[in-house]
């Protein structure tokens, strides 16, 4: 009887030291895990960063391109309006008449 009681209870060891085990490498695994989702989560931020700052850089680099072109169009139509200006002098010089705008 005294036999069997010490077997049941280094089985009952045996099965309690493999739970033990089991709940530490579960617990490491839980901790590795927590911490792989904390860099992946750092780097996401990381790269949302990166993103937004480059959108911003596109954003401003349109605005000035924008900008740049609006002002070369309207030098151009001032150019256009002068020498508009400057043919019909010109004409009515020529004619005698003025030349109506359209």
């Amino acid at each position: 009887e005294e036999e069997r009681a010490r077997a049941l209870d280094a089985h009952h060891a045996e099965l309690v030291e493999r739970a033990e085990q089991g709940v530490r490498e579960a617990e490491q695994e839980l901790a590795d895990a927590g911490e792989a989702a904390a860099r992946r989560q750092e780097e996401a931020r990381d790269r949302a960063a990166e993103v937004v700052a480059e959108a911003r850089a596109r954003r401003e680099r349109i605005a000035r391109d924008t900008e740049r072109v609006l002002r070369e169009h309207g030098e151009r139509w001032d150019e256009l309006q002068a020498h508009m200006a400057s043919v019909r002098s010109s004409l009515h010089a020529l004619t005698g008449r003025a030349v109506e705008v359209e």
